[in-house]
């Protein structure tokens, strides 16, 4: 094998027509950290993020880790090949939509608490929420579409197609220069 071109195969260099299911996991989930910074409690002249008063200080903090383990996990399958980091990218995917569902829960209930006490002013769920939990939930689909894909694929994420019988990737040598006639 030549080393003329070792640039000719990279079989795991990032393809996006290939790897696009990982790198939407990888951007989905850095959405769904995103959306820990717009509104999640509405009020009436003022709002709320994820770390507001009253709120849970340990949903944020799950939050970031289960998004930080699932974008580690789905560069290792990118930077490896190995699908088997994708698969393992869905265990920190799922748990950062059940955070988020619990989250949801747990707004929504604070809200409809401070609505019911019968106060003036109207507490509304915010969109970061939301769209946080809806970003988690397309990580998850991302992720299973790559695990999908991959086990299509019979392997790693990064099978590259064989060359047909008798041919290479790698170019030929180029054939030596005439050589002058000696004088």
């Amino acid at each position: 094998m030549s080393t003329r071109f070792p640039f000719a195969i990279k079989p795991n260099a990032i393809n996006l027509a290939r790897d696009w299911h990982s790198l939407g996991a990888v951007a989905s989930a850095l959405l769904s950290v995103i959306m820990l910074f717009p509104p999640w409690l509405s009020i009436p002249g003022q709002s709320l993020n994820a770390f507001g008063n009253n709120m849970q200080a340990a949903g944020p903090a799950l939050i970031i880790v289960m998004a930080l383990a699932t974008i580690i996990l789905t560069y290792c399958a990118l930077a490896t090949g190995q699908g088997m980091y994708l698969t393992a990218a869905l265990l920190p995917a799922s748990n950062l939509a059940v955070i988020y569902i619990i989250k949801v829960s747990d707004v929504s209930d604070l809200a409809d608490i401070n609505n019911s006490s019968g106060t003036t002013t109207q507490v509304s769920t915010g969109v970061g929420v939301w769209l946080g939990l809806v970003f988690a939930l397309t990580t998850i689909m991302f992720a299973i579409t790559g695990f999908m894909l991959k086990r299509s694929r019979g392997g790693g994420i990064s099978n590259l197609p064989s060359p047909p019988p008798g041919t290479s990737n790698i170019p030929p040598e180029p054939p030596e220069p005439p050589q002058a006639p000696p004088v």
